[in-house]
Formats: structure tokens, sequence, C-alpha cells
């Protein structure tokens, strides 16, 4: 029981004649500034197991005098207890004022901030803030797909926070859920249009997206033609070939593959490859006069080259 060593109740009353209960009553009447009987009368119902009546006295005691460090970490159970989530939080950030670097108050911290956000969320399912700070909580926890879970539904109750798509790439990356990264991603670039950073994250992740799907599909040509397209377009002309000429061993009558080989391979500087690109083509289409007149000009810059 939490006594007052300068003012002990004890030289009030006699205990052996008194009802505890009543003297304290009897101390409070005489003096309501008396944090200290306010505080042993909390504790008193807190031992009659009265957790209602002794939180009351409890937070008159603190409210009178905060430095009482002891009631405050009762507070902490009692709160807990009554599942009064957002007031235990409250009483935990008192303690950890006392003793910052408490291991076990800044896990129970931890672990409060996250009850009073369920609580907030069953209490307001569409709070949609409550949603990211949970997410971001499972986030820090390591729980991904929990965190998943409440920022794809922040979102989806308001698609404008930024903060959260971001989160969501970053997750979806680490969980290799390429499709869902790049949905984010898009979303992202909705909400912030002329970002080149995000323009290429987005082209990053198409990447992943197209290599994952070459991994569960190996022989599907239309994949390995879209990554080649893919590096074709962010100028990385050796992977682009390695993925179109790939594509076309699958499925030889891919003409726009063939097409797309003939530029790589004359801004490469490789006019034999660029040659059999284009007599593959006129293979698909043997009437071609277009493709009759690249042939002719390839094999021009090839006897060039080949006098050099």
């Amino acid at each position: 029981m939490y006594i007052k060593e300068e003012n002990n109740i004890s030289h009030k009353i006699n205990n052996s004649q008194i009802d505890k209960k009543s003297a304290l009553e009897r101390v409070i009447q005489s003096n309501p500034a008396d944090s200290h009987a306010r505080a042993d009368l909390g504790f008193y119902y807190y031992n009659k197991g009265d957790l209602k009546r002794a939180k009351t006295h409890f937070e008159t005691a603190v409210s009178l005098d905060p430095s009482l460090k002891q009631v405050w970490s009762r507070l902490v159970e009692v709160n807990i207890k009554l599942k009064n989530y957002k007031h235990a939080l409250t009483a935990n950030n008192k303690v950890l004022e006392f003793v910052p670097n408490s291991e076990k108050y800044n896990k129970i911290k931890m672990e409060l901030e996250k009850l009073t956000l369920e609580q907030a969320i069953q209490v307001n399912p569409i709070d949609s803030h409550a949603r990211k700070d949970l997410g971001a909580i499972y986030y820090n926890k390591g729980d991904l797909k929990k965190a998943k879970m409440h920022f794809e539904t922040a979102v989806s109750l308001e698609p404008s926070l930024k903060e959260v798509w971001s989160k969501l790439v970053v997750l979806d990356l680490k969980l290799k859920s390429y499709k869902h990264a790049l949905i984010a991603s898009k979303k992202l670039l909705e909400l912030i249009p002329n970002s080149k950073k995000l323009n290429d994250l987005k082209v990053n992740i198409e990447k992943l997206l197209l290599e994952q799907a070459i991994q569960t599909n190996p022989t599907d040509p239309q994949v390995r033609k879209d990554l080649g397209n893919l590096h074709y377009s962010q100028g990385e002309l050796s992977k682009a070939k390695i993925y179109l000429e790939s594509a076309v061993s699958l499925e030889p009558s891919l003409k726009e593959v063939w097409e797309k080989l003939i530029e790589v391979d004359l801004k490469i500087e490789n006019y034999k490859n660029a040659l059999i690109a284009c007599k593959k083509i006129l293979e698909i289409e043997p009437k071609s006069k277009k493709y009759k007149k690249i042939k002719s000009n390839i094999e021009k810059l090839l006897e060039l080259k080949d006098e050099d």
C-alpha cells in the first residue's frame, strides 16, 4: 500500500479500531487534496477487486500529484484489465517519463498502441488513419501480411494516402508480390505524376514481374517479348537482345520481335544478325517492299564493314 512517509495515515487513525476505508474517506473529507489518501483508497478498492472505483481514486491522486509513479503504474494495470487501452497508454507514457529506458514499459507501450488502434477500428471500422497506423505497427514488428491487410484497407477507404501506397510498394517487394507492388507504384504515380524516381521504380517492378512470370512459365514467348521491349525502352540493348531472341526461338512467327531485333542489331552494329532478322521477316511477308529495301541497305552496311 502506498503511504506518504511524512504524513503517515497511521498517525491519524487507529487501524485496530476504525475501518480502513472509512478512515481514508474521513481523511479525504477533511483534506480533499490529500493525494496519498486518494492513492491509498485506490489501492483499497483495487485489492477488493473494484477496479472502477480504484481507477477513479488513482486518477484523482495523480491529478493532485503527478509524481506518483507507483500510482501511474497501477493505472496501467487497471486500465488494461478494464480494456480501456487508450487510458492505459496515457498512464504508461507517464511511467516512461520516470523510467524512459524501461524495457518492460516500452514493450507495454508498443502493445498498447496496437490494442488502442484495434479498439478504435472496432468502434469505427472506416477510420483510415487508424488502419494506417496499425499497419505501420505491424510493419515495424515484421508482420508484413497483417501490415499489408491494414494498409490495403486504409487506401481503399482513402486512396490519397501517399505514404501508405509507398509502404505497400516496399512491403509487396519484400513479399515478392510484384503484381501488387506494380499496382501500388501506379497509384503513387497518379498522386505524384512527374516523379522520375517513381517512374524508374515502376519500370523495375515491371521487370521483376515479367522475370517472375518467366520463372513460372519459361516457354511463354509473349512474356519474353515484353521483357525484351522493356529493356529496349531503358536502353539496355544487350538484355533486350537476349529476351527478344529467346522469344522468337519459341515462336518464330513473331514479326514485331524480329523488327525490334533489327533495330537492336543495327544500333550495336551487328549487321550480320540484323540481316538474319530481316530475312526472317521476309519469310513471313515475302512481298514486303519495305523489308526488301531494309535488307538491301543492311547488306551494303555489311559489305562496308567487311571492307574495313
